[in-house]
């Protein structure tokens, strides 16, 4: 996790500052430990497929439901190429990721169809996203990717369009929530390696909200989704409490159930927040437990489902 910077006018030393160099290396190998197990934790928890390939195409890093879509363990995905571990889209994809190590330039919002080993015969609509990572020099290194398995939306997407004679009156609002959804891209980005900074871009471009609260019920770090879909900044988040936020009566229970949860145990639950403008939000919240700077805490995924829970009570 991403230590705060101290401001132009912070002149105290930093921690580090008068420590025998055997000491500043233990501190910094400890942080980065730390740094790992969060960024594990996250690609554990993701509910997208996460992988990062080098220049040659060969995987780095891939997540479980990742490796699990492209029919082998994530151990048998390291160090080989794209067109060993998914030869039936490696011609379509490797010009695409060759265009991102040429540019230097993501490519967001990717669609494509394509059948995976775990589903041979079944189709299924992706949409991706990759991401060019750089060394200090601003080398392109290789490319974080971000895919997502969108056919249930595509096919509510027709659902929706097919319905329209019988809901016209309605048709405006039903479909600015399609794109909503088609809008909607769980994602959580990998690192290439244990970096403070590399950690921070993964965490803070995530598109969903993510609160991290400590057994106490008190938020501890949050992303800038999660300032931009309640309303507080950064400051202000992290002098509440998970109560403060989730006005349901179970809030402060919740947190202390899963907190005694096994560690990464993922419990998923709807419930009822409060936004900064007093407005309440339906949320739909994916909550596991975590290390946080050494400490157990509880990490949650929050989506804002409203706007989706209003179209269905129309149509009902």
């Amino acid at each position: 996790m991403k230590e705060p910077h101290p401001s132009a006018s912070d002149t105290r030393p930093a921690p580090e500052e008068g420590l025998r160099s055997e000491d500043r290396l233990t501190l910094s190998k400890e942080r980065a430990r730390r740094q790992l197990e969060e960024i594990e934790a996250v690609y554990a928890t993701a509910p997208v497929g996460l992988c990062v390939v080098d220049r040659d195409l060969r995987f780095v890093r891939i997540n479980e439901r990742l490796a699990r879509l492209n029919g082998a363990s994530v151990a048998e995905h390291i160090g080989h190429s794209i067109f060993e571990m998914i030869p039936a889209v490696a011609d379509v994809m490797a010009p695409l990721l060759r265009g991102v190590i040429d540019s230097g330039e993501p490519l967001l919002d990717h669609e494509s169809v394509s059948e995976t080993p775990a589903q041979p015969g079944k189709p299924r609509t992706w949409i991706g996203h990759f991401y060019p990572l750089k060394d200090a020099t601003g080398q392109v290194i290789g490319i974080n990717v971000v895919t997502d398995d969108i056919t249930d939306r595509k096919q509510a997407e027709l659902a929706l369009r097919e319905s329209e004679n019988r809901y016209r009156e309605l048709s405006a609002d039903l479909e600015r929530q399609v794109e909503a959804r088609t809008a909607e891209v769980r994602a959580t980005y990998a690192a290439l390696e244990a970096s403070e900074e590399r950690y921070r871009l993964i965490y803070d471009h995530s598109a969903e909200a993510i609160l991290i609260v400590n057994l106490d019920g008190q938020i501890i770090d949050v992303n800038v989704q999660a300032c931009q879909q309640y309303g507080y900044s950064r400051e202000a988040f992290l002098q509440r409490r998970i109560s403060d936020i989730d006005i349901t009566p179970a809030a402060v229970k919740a947190t202390e159930r899963i907190g005694r949860s096994a560690e990464r145990e993922r419990t998923t639950f709807e419930t009822q927040h409060r936004d900064a403008e007093g407005r309440t939000l339906t949320v739909e919240v994916r909550a596991n437990r975590i290390l946080y700077d050494g400490q157990p805490a509880v990490l949650g995924l929050c989506r804002d489902i409203t706007a989706q829970k209003q179209a269905q009570a129309r149509i009902e």
